[in-house]
């Protein structure tokens, strides 16, 4: 009696594996855009809760109507850490800015590229 395996179960076991790549592939890249999005969203909120101290602890630039907020100004005057980047893009463009608007006696901030 020989051992080893017969043409027939290595073809089994191949296309099981195969099936298992086509079931899993899409669900990894789906879970990595997912995380990248996230990733993002997270940044943003980091970037806007800067904006929002720096206007606070700066009463005169708060604004009457809008007002933009450099993202590099804020990395300047350390309200941002230097090196955090953009996950999309592993950088921050030298246009970003934080829009800050007044609505009623509250002001919104919504980071802009």
């Amino acid at each position: 009696m020989k051992n080893g395996f017969t043409l027939v179960e290595l073809l089994a076991v191949l296309v099981v594996l195969g099936v298992i790549t086509l079931v899993s592939v899409p669900s990894i890249i789906t879970t990595n855009k997912k995380s990248i999005e996230n990733d993002y969203n997270e940044f943003k909120r980091t970037v806007e809760n800067a904006a929002e101290i720096y206007i606070e602890t700066h009463p005169d630039k708060k604004p009457s109507n809008q007002t933009q907020v450099s993202v590099s100004m804020l990395k300047h005057s350390g309200y941002l850490e230097t090196g955090l980047v953009n996950p999309k893009n592993g950088e921050i463009s030298e246009n970003a800015y934080v829009l800050v608007s007044k609505t009623g006696n509250s002001y919104t901030y919504e980071y802009k590229e």
